[in-house]
């Protein structure tokens, strides 16, 4: 079945959506989908459709002390264990339909070429020193102790097990010396200083810099909280960062000549290196598309593209030159994360560009949700408070999984995740709305109108500007990151055309009048074909069973070939729909077991 589709030349900026690395350390939980994931795939799906040029790069974040803990924990190289979870990471990806460019990791010696290039780069500029302190030395493993080694009493809320990186009490960043009572994990009851040379980013010198940036912060459009973190670091003073470590190799080596002599095994912190994950995943995607001048891959020689597992998911009509999209003034840019990576990008990461001085874009839009939590308290899987995504998508299906996340997803504040509700969204919301006006519609279609023949109608000029109007509200929301009032307003699109159903007294009215009952099913024809368009972002599956009941065409994405338009559903040929079945399937409390 056909549709007629006004042509609109889609807007062409460059787009970039960088998505936070997941550490290769364990299963993503629930809250990774609902924190940023799907966000993220929601407006990656949308701008595709309307026809921009947009990459959405990420990969597995295979370095760090987390990766590190647990490897040693289950006597494990940590190399060993990123490996295998990154490979799990690729399965939910794809599980979850995130259409990345570039799915990858930061184990690629591409990746590896380019932290080395930006950290010369910016110790050249001056923002970067070396510097000799004191460091906690385990007596027992008789090496320097990483922070997450590191436990003991945190200084602000006392709480006993806090990390030598982090409190996860009161969620304050620490450094292993603020710790009271500092022990290591490996049973260091007193733990040793001792020397140890380090580099370190002179965030200090880098304020003047980032204060400029954002001097007109308030009007950015960011959500508050992103506003407030980044004002709060910036008005309290920024001290230098170590952004090396004592880590016996495991992760970006120094580049060659800038060793520290007598002491072996430094390498570059994993916050200073994850970052620039999104950079270097855009010049592998542009190396993969047979781009070749990359001023940051220079030193890369006979890279093997083929050894990393990736997601790759491009479309007719990209660039696909990194150049294009990190050096235009026009490009914009989205960062999705949780809220803890709040200041790694709009400060650090910001800096860190600033301070290349290569007119690189900056963090356009710093789209940090809040927590999904579960029982009033953070996903733990050690603590067992915890729900796999895989498992739960397997279980309850990919539409009611989605539709609830993206409906809840926690915005501006943390939101506690109850199966109750969760049962609730689907039959209430859901199933009681959206698949009960496509089933009530399809059925009396079936019943009345299926044997007959009707040319067609022209849509009423009220139905008309309703589906106009949405899309137009539905776009400003999306491209402000709007994801949950974005879904309220096709939830609301839904009700209207329920409203519209009703209001028609359709099955009263095809008893005496089978032309006037046709053009309220033209309509109510037409309010469902574009509910099938507008949730596609949403709701893929959901959508695509919509599309296939009507013979609806799904659009093929094209940059300049924007699909995000009101179409017109050419019904005149629609004959029986076959098949016809409730598409939400109602859930019961006890399906929780």
């Amino acid at each position: 079945m056909k549709e007629n589709l006004k042509s609109k030349k889609a807007t062409l900026e460059k787009v970039i959506i960088s998505v936070a690395w997941p550490y290769a350390n364990g299963d993503l939980h629930l809250g990774h989908p609902a924190g940023y994931l799907l966000p993220a795939s929601v407006l990656n799906d949308f701008l595709r459709l309307s026809g921009r040029d947009v990459i959405m790069v990420s990969g597995s974040d295979m370095h760090g002390t987390p990766i590190a803990v647990k490897a040693w924990k289950l006597k494990q190289e940590p190399q060993e264990l990123a490996t295998a979870q990154h490979l799990n990471h690729l399965k939910v990806m794809k599980l979850l339909k995130l259409k990345y460019s570039l799915y990858t990791s930061t184990q690629t010696k591409l990746h590896s070429e380019i932290t080395q290039t930006i950290f010369i780069k910016l110790l050249e500029n001056g923002y970067i020193f070396k510097e000799k302190t004191n460091q906690y030395w385990s007596n027992i493993e008789k090496k320097f102790l990483l922070d997450r080694f590191i436990e003991g009493e945190c200084p602000h809320c006392h709480y006993a097990l806090a990390r030598g990186d982090q409190c996860d009490n009161c969620g304050r960043t620490l450094t292993p010396e603020e710790l009271i009572n500092p022990h290591s994990i490996f049973g260091d009851k007193e733990l040793t200083l001792k020397s140890s040379t380090n580099y370190y980013l002179d965030l200090t010198k880098l304020q003047s810099l980032l204060k400029a940036h954002y001097k007109d912060i308030p009007e950015m459009g960011w959500r508050k909280h992103v506003v407030a973190t980044t004002q709060s670091w910036l008005d309290e003073g920024l001290e230098p960062r170590a952004i090396t470590r004592d880590m016996e190799g495991y992760g970006v080596s120094l580049p060659i000549g800038y060793e520290i002599p007598g002491e072996a095994g430094k390498v570059i912190y994993v916050w200073f290196e994850a970052v620039i994950g999104y950079l270097s995943a855009s010049v592998e995607l542009s190396l993969r598309s047979g781009h070749e001048n990359n001023i940051l891959a220079g030193k890369v020689l006979n890279y093997n593209l083929e050894s990393t597992a990736i997601i790759s998911d491009t479309y007719k009509g990209q660039s696909l030159n990194w150049e294009e999209y990190w050096f235009s003034p026009t490009t914009k840019s989205y960062y999705f994360m949780g809220k803890d990576n709040i200041p790694f990008h709009s400060i650090i990461w910001t800096a860190m560009l600033l301070g290349l001085n290569l007119n690189l874009n900056t963090p356009g839009n710093v789209v940090a949700n809040q927590y999904l939590n579960l029982k009033g308290a953070k996903f733990s899987k050690s603590t067992g408070n915890n729900i796999d995504t895989v498992k739960f998508w397997e279980k309850f299906g990919e539409t009611s999984s989605r539709y609830y996340l993206l409906s809840r997803s926690p915005e501006n504040k943390d939101y506690d995740f109850t199966f109750s509700e969760f049962v609730a969204a689907t039959n209430n919301e859901l199933g009681a709305n959206v698949g009960n006006l496509v089933n009530r519609t399809l059925v009396f279609w079936n019943k009345q109108f299926a044997s007959s023949t009707h040319a067609d109608v022209v849509t009423s000029p009220a139905i008309s500007e309703k589906i106009k109007l949405t899309y137009e509200i539905v776009e400003k929301l999306l491209l402000e990151c709007n994801f949950v009032e974005a879904l309220k307003e096709i939830l609301e699109f839904s009700s209207f055309g329920n409203r519209v159903f009703n209001d028609s007294q359709i099955w009263q009215v095809i008893k005496t009048d089978e032309q006037k009952a046709f053009q309220s099913m033209f309509d109510l024809l037409q309010i469902i074909a574009n509910l099938a368009r507008l949730l596609l972002p949403f709701l893929p599956e959901f959508s695509e069973q919509i599309h296939s009941y009507l013979s609806l065409t799904l659009p093929v994405n094209e940059v300049g070939s924007n699909n995000w338009l009101p179409l017109t559903y050419l019904v005149s040929k629609l004959g029986l729909i076959l098949n016809v079945q409730p598409l939400i399937k109602k859930l019961e409390l006890s399906d929780e077991n």
